[in-house]
């Protein structure tokens, strides 16, 4: 794909989400349509991805290649698994925090895509289960790219459970291995955050940039904590788990504190209006008060 046509494609992605008419944005999806349904595209799509500047077209590009790989992954080679990892990581370091300020809505396709080759390759080799690896250069960086290694695992947490349908049985396989590999870690990380962001200790001038965070590390802490640990996959026609089944070696569970530090992290996002995150606290806290009787020595320890 040349640039002309990359300045084609961007037009018809801002008429496939933006259009001013019903036909024009009908003849925008007749065009675009082929390019997700042919895994022999993928190379286009990686370089529209690659090259555009265009939101829409961004949006449009990471979409179209997690529905391909999705449906086609056998089709995918190990080069072309390696390469896509790696461009991902290095193309969100990069653009990450620009695209938060300047298109926030594009980022969380990328993200989504980059977490559904993570998955699908997770049980190909180690190489691909190195996400703690990757993902703490962007913990160690600015408060943007912070959020953006927050939503990484954040995504990966709920696009790791396995659901019914196709795949099924390897998909369970997959959310047991990551269960037990990194998602400790994942969730150690995330409740040292939140613990960091109330004590100061992260300290976050801009108060949007804070909002964001917070809410990121609260999403991550109850994606985690209402993760499918027994690997039962329920589906809508069963009653949902009351119990919340979190491993027995998930010590930072045990420390005093734990139910205070969300109370903290509600009062304060209550006294700044922000109302995702004073949600995402109750459900947390809901989320701990459904720990198995198990997991605490003595019933004075779970009271």
């Amino acid at each position: 794909m040349d640039p002309s046509h990359l300045k084609q494609l961007e037009a018809y992605c801002q008429a496939l989400y933006n259009a001013t008419s019903e036909p024009e944005r009908q003849q925008a999806h007749n065009t675009l349509l082929p390019l997700v349904q042919n895994p022999h595209c993928i190379p286009q799509l990686q370089y529209v991805l690659a090259n555009t500047s265009s939101p829409h077209a961004l949006i449009f590009s990471a979409t179209g290649l997690t529905k391909l790989i999705t449906a086609h992954w056998t089709a995918v080679s190990d080069q072309q698994k390696q390469e896509m990892r790696n461009f991902l990581f290095d193309y969100l370091a990069k653009n990450g925090p620009d695209l938060y300020r300047s298109a926030g809505m594009a980022v969380s396709p990328v993200v989504r895509l980059l977490c559904r080759v993570v998955k699908l390759a997770w049980l190909e080799g180690p190489q691909y289960q190195n996400i703690t690896d990757r993902v703490s250069e962007f913990l160690k960086s600015s408060p943007l790219h912070w959020v953006l290694g927050l939503e990484l695992y954040t995504e990966l947490t709920a696009d790791m459970r396995p659901t019914i349908g196709a795949s099924m049985s390897r998909f369970r396989r997959t959310a047991l291995s990551f269960r037990d590999s990194a998602l400790p870690q994942i969730f150690t990380i995330g409740i040292q955050t939140l613990q960091q962001l109330t004590t100061g200790a992260i300290n976050v001038a801009d108060k949007n940039e804070e909002r964001r965070l917070m809410k990121q590390v609260l999403q991550l802490s109850c994606n985690g904590l209402s993760f499918d640990f027994m690997g039962t996959i329920p589906d809508e026609t069963t009653d949902e788990q009351s119990t919340v089944m979190v491993p027995h070696n998930w010590a930072i569970l045990r420390e005093e504190g734990i139910p205070k530090l969300f109370f903290e992290v509600f009062s304060k996002s209550t006294t700044n209006q922000w109302n995702e995150c004073a949600q995402l606290s109750l459900q947390c806290l809901a989320l701990l008060a459904a720990l198995r009787r198990s997991f605490f020595q003595n019933e004075e320890d779970r009271l």
